[in-house]
């Protein structure tokens, strides 16, 4: 079973004006409801 086609053509295409460059999600929910947080911290790179 071929799940994709490897000959579509990718392209590559400008954002948007309102498209944000940085995403902020709100996981408050998720907080609240699971208990989840993220495992990596906002702004923190891991380093190899």
């Amino acid at each position: 079973m071929q799940l994709i086609n490897p000959a579509v053509e990718i392209k590559m295409v400008e954002n948007t004006p309102d498209d944000p460059r940085q995403r902020k999600p709100d996981i408050t929910k998720a907080k609240e409801l699971l208990g989840w947080e993220p495992k990596v911290k906002l702004g923190v790179e891991k380093k190899n």
